[in-house]
């Protein structure tokens, strides 16, 4: 997952995609995952709140949510605008039930979910190199094995949604915001939040400290 630091980051960066950039940060503040967020319409945008009725499959099409339930989301002004503009973006004709992560080629699906994670993957490592360590292969090959080390996926930011949701509300709200169907799930966030609280403070610590105290080291 990344760190707070490194999501604002990214998203000062310029993607490649504007739907892959619109998509990765609609998932960072909403908790939605992949087939959710290819699957919202016009129609489940709401003036401060998102509806979550459906999930897009390649196979299935449009079908209900993983867990059969609809559920209803928070939507921050300013993502709810590029939501809008980039729906009107698309090429072909818009109405309530147009997708708002639309396909070039065709109107009755949305893009590809490769768009997606391939956007976030060509951007994390634009975070990781200049332009000129771009044109290095050693470099390039080195920083992928990096983000994949971290373990940084689309996925990831429901993950991160859920644990710094769970900083501040309690259990059955971040069960609500993630459509898990137990609290098993939201209970492991809020433990997890917690431990990157202390992981935190202790690098803090160390940065402050370590040219004073002759931290003994392995």
């Amino acid at each position: 997952m990344l760190t707070e630091p490194e999501a604002r980051r990214l998203f000062a960066l310029e993607w490649a995609d504007e739907r892959a950039r619109v998509g990765n940060l609609l998932a960072m503040t909403t908790g939605l995952r992949a087939g959710e967020v290819l699957g919202l319409q016009i129609r489940d945008i709401g003036t401060d709140r998102l509806y979550v009725r459906h999930s897009w499959g390649n196979k299935d099409g449009l079908k209900s949510t993983k867990t059969g339930v609809e559920r209803t989301v928070p939507l921050l002004a300013s993502v709810r605008d590029v939501l809008l503009k980039l729906a009107r973006k698309s090429p072909h004709e818009i109405g309530p039930s147009s997708f708002i992560f639309w396909s070039v080629t065709r109107s009755d699906r949305p893009m590809d979910f490769h768009f997606l994670l391939d956007g976030l993957k060509d951007t994390l490592l634009r975070l990781s190199l200049s332009a000129e360590e771009m044109e290095d292969r050693d470099k390039v090959f080195r920083a992928r094995e990096y983000w994949r080390h971290r373990a940084v996926v689309f996925h990831s930011w429901r993950h991160y949604f859920a644990t710094h949701l769970a900083n501040r509300v309690e259990m059955r709200a971040v069960q609500l915001a993630t459509g898990h169907r137990s609290s098993s799930m939201a209970e492991h966030y809020a433990a997890h939040a917690q431990e990157q609280d202390f992981a935190e403070v202790a690098k803090a610590v160390m940065g402050a400290f370590e040219n004073i105290i002759p931290f003994e080291r392995g």
